[in-house]
């Protein structure tokens, strides 16, 4: 369908079945239909590791999520689209100023903001590996009163995932593959799913390789926590780096395991009131300092270039998701 300069593509389904191209004829019309739908801004990596975990899943989620919203690929050190209802954030590296301070003003326009990240990048090959990565993103959620811990939740229970294993056969060490059940797998059941609005209709979700979040509780005082995701009463975290298991040392499991176990918070989203993290601070886009900053309030325009929005209004919303790999 195409109008000026408009254009949405119908797609031909795989199956050919008269009611999936029906499916496809209507989702086309709702996305035709101005105002019909919401968009997604997407800000995911586009990474040449090709053994780097997520890019098949990312592609996957994109296309699911095309069938109910717009998409919108996001750079964010270009600014947001004014037509972006809601940012979504995936594994961010390094993320510069400029790109930080339009995910702020974002925001601070009520925006919100779903991000899933960690201090940890995984990778495959013939081995499990693990980077610690920066995301940009560290000091913007301290500031909001939210921290990523530098360690990550294993968990008694937990899903299978195939990995690598070295057997000793006669003095020779073979690698197979095998289904093993892995603690960092972390199987989140229907009693850890705290808050049934955000996890509707699912009954089960793994999170992969996740770390514990901290929510700051001062900072939070006069703002809705809504804790979403949590690891079971049979989990511990670890700040080691090696997640490849040992079979021959850990029998169990293939890791250590810690005799002090309690829940991890891994999901949460905080609605309210936020301060700008570049209250006060030089402007990234201006080459003056502090002038031009100034508190608005919420019914003044918004859209403003070298002004910066320091507060925000009570619909805005962070929800974090404590892994690089969650998609």
């Amino acid at each position: 369908m195409k109008s000026q300069e408009k254009v949405v593509m119908i797609e031909l389904p795989q199956d050919l079945e008269p009611a999936s191209l029906e499916k496809n004829i209507k989702t086309g019309i709702k996305k035709y239909s101005v105002g019909f739908m919401k968009t997604i801004g997407l800000v995911a990596p586009t990474s040449a590791n090709t053994n780097s975990i997520g890019g098949t899943e990312i592609a996957t989620l994109k296309s699911k999520l095309s069938e109910s919203y717009l998409m919108a690929e996001t750079a964010l050190a270009e600014g947001i689209p004014e037509n972006v209802d809601l940012l979504l954030v995936l594994s961010p590296r390094r993320l510069e100023t400029k790109g930080l301070f339009a995910l702020d003003q974002f925001l601070m326009r009520g925006g919100t903001v779903i991000v899933a990240t960690s201090p940890y990048d995984i990778t495959t090959g013939e081995s499990l590996s693990v980077n610690e990565i920066q995301s940009g993103l560290e000091g913007w959620l301290r500031h909001n009163g939210l921290k990523v811990e530098k360690s990550m939740v294993l968990d008694e229970s937990n899903s299978v995932f195939p990995v690598p294993v070295d057997r000793n056969i006669g003095g020779f060490v073979v690698r197979e593959t095998k289904l093993v059940d892995y603690p960092y797998f972390v199987d989140i059941r229907e009693e850890n799913l705290l808050e049934s609005s955000v996890v509707s209709g699912l009954d089960q979700v793994t999170l992969t390789w996740p770390s514990p979040i901290v929510v700051d509780k001062e900072d939070n005082k006069d703002r809705k926590v809504i804790r979403i995701l949590e690891s079971s009463a049979r989990s511990w975290s670890s700040s080691s780096i090696e997640i490849q298991p040992d079979y021959e040392t850990y029998s169990e499991l293939g890791f250590p395991v810690s005799l002090e176990k309690s829940k991890s918070l891994v999901g949460v989203a905080v609605e309210g009131r936020f301060r700008s993290y570049f209250e006060g601070k030089p402007h990234p886009l201006s080459e003056e300092s502090t002038e031009g900053v100034e508190e608005l309030n919420d019914d003044q325009n918004s859209e403003i270039v070298r002004k910066v929005l320091t507060r925000s209004p009570d619909s805005s919303r962070i929800v974090l998701f404590s892994s690089n790999t969650f998609v």
